[in-house]
């Protein structure tokens, strides 16, 4: 994983929760939120690189990354 996102998710919104499940190498068990389909971009306050340790705004995250992101 080399991203973080921050995201503000409007109150009543609906979202998946669930366990990971293990894949290849990766062990499972943590904790993921599946995001409703075409979620406002207005809930992405950060985007932080785990390697660089750089934040972005969304507008900088699209600049700089274009193929990460739909």
């Amino acid at each position: 994983m080399q991203f973080e996102v921050e995201l503000l998710v409007e109150k009543g919104a609906k979202l998946n929760l669930g366990k990971i499940a293990p894949q290849s190498i990766y062990s499972g068990g943590a904790d993921q939120v599946l995001m409703p389909l075409g979620y406002p971009q207005s809930w992405v306050k950060k985007i932080k690189d785990l390697k660089t340790g750089e934040i972005y705004t969304l507008d900088e995250f699209k600049i700089k990354f274009p193929t990460q992101i739909k």
